[in-house]
């Protein structure tokens, strides 16, 4: 029976290092005047952990902290920022910024990007990640989600 359990938990134990984390990116763009243009294949972006935040900022509500250890900018493959009903003033580092960026998103926006994108797109992170602060100043509650994947 040891030896069952033991087995098992060398599977699990290789299986938690040796697999990879993946966000999928698809594109789409329709044009009024075209009949169609088609839409690109999804193209999968691959690491090896990942931080996902999902909190609630309440309409009003300022520096809701959220802390995420440490993220190198370096390190980072894929990444999307998003507010979802709420327009929202995103801290990093400190709640004002302080060693960190100060990161505006409309409602229903997302920022995002990803290392196989154009040349001339760059990681919108300028510096290491540590905590989000969100902030809210409208009537309408909101959620904050990011999405960080990341190589060693």
């Amino acid at each position: 029976m040891f030896r069952a359990i033991s087995m098992f938990f060398q599977a699990w134990v290789n299986l938690a290092f040796n697999f990879l984390v993946t966000h999928t990116w698809t594109t789409s763009v329709k044009v009024p005047g075209l009949s169609s243009l088609p839409t690109d294949a999804p193209l999968v972006v691959s690491g090896d952990y990942a931080v996902e935040v999902e909190i609630a900022v309440g309409a009003g509500a300022t520096n809701v902290e959220v802390d995420i250890g440490s993220v190198d900018k370096t390190k980072i493959q894929s990444i999307v920022i998003n507010a979802d009903k709420a327009p929202m003033d995103v801290y990093t580092n400190a709640a004002d910024g302080t060693g960190g960026q100060h990161i505006v998103l409309a409602a229903n926006k997302s920022i995002a990007w990803n290392v196989n994108l154009l040349p001339q797109q760059t990681n919108p992170i300028s510096a290491n990640i540590t905590k989000f602060f969100g902030n809210n100043s409208s009537l309408v509650a909101g959620t904050l989600r990011v999405g960080i994947l990341m190589s060693s």
